[in-house]
């Protein structure tokens, strides 16, 4: 069994980032994600997950931060993978700069919800579970120069 490959885009506009919900995350939430196809780099996955789910093609270059985090299925996704052989996902985190109007994201049909948040409220709401890769890529944006 492994581990689906799988992109994360850290979404930044001024100082805030940007989260998204899926239905059947109940009270948590997360960073616009999705696989990574087999010819694609993890820049050219990035670019087009956040094209497919945000409804907009408004961001900057993608910076892959060098941060990873493998996390198992919930048993509801592991049914969805079980026949493709995957246990969960090692999810590759990018900085992306939100470069549009944040009225202009249409959310795909697989989210149900977005909001716009500073830091210390990120670090509150996403799984925590990925909380140290989380810090380890807002770190390396400082470092960077990106926030």
């Amino acid at each position: 069994m492994k581990y689906r490959k799988t992109v994360a885009g850290i979404i930044y506009q001024d100082q805030e980032f940007l989260l998204v919900q899926k239905p059947h995350w109940n009270n948590w939430w997360d960073f616009p994600q999705g696989g990574v196809n087999d010819t694609e780099s993890l820049e050219q996955a990035i670019t087009r997950e956040l094209q497919e789910e945000l409804g907009t093609r408004k961001f900057g270059v993608p910076v892959y931060s060098g941060v990873t985090h493998q996390r198992l299925f919930s048993l509801e996704t592991f049914q969805y993978y079980r026949d493709k052989g995957f246990i969960g996902k090692e999810l590759f985190y990018l900085a992306v700069e939100f470069r549009g109007r944040r009225e202009n994201i249409i959310l795909g049909d697989d989210l149900s919800d977005k909001i716009w948040c500073q830091e210390q409220q990120l670090l509150q709401l996403i799984y925590q579970e990925q909380m140290p890769a989380v810090q380890k890529v807002l770190t390396f944006m400082r470092l960077q120069k990106i926030i």
